[in-house]
């Protein structure tokens, strides 16, 4: 059984909120969702997101803070969080 379901027979309702996260993600500039899933998901530091989307470190951390507010606007909107 692969983990998704594994993970969704223990809490369906971690699956919803996965879901909500993905779909609020899109809603997001592509700016701000490009530093959220570099930093927040896939684990990469300030300074490598930075290199990669060649960006001051101090722009990567500022739309970090941006888009991390704006998620969170979205998904209390829908009564997530």
């Amino acid at each position: 059984m692969p983990i998704e379901e594994a993970d969704n027979c223990v809490d369906p309702e971690r699956h919803d909120i996965r879901d909500a996260v993905q779909k609020a993600l899109q809603l997001l500039e592509p700016d701000f969702r490009m530093v959220i899933i570099l930093r927040l998901i896939d684990g990469y530091s300030v300074k490598e997101t930075a290199e990669m989307l060649q960006l001051p470190q101090g722009t990567v951390a500022s739309r970090l803070a941006r888009a991390q507010e704006k998620l969170k606007d979205i998904l209390k909107k829908w009564n997530i969080v």
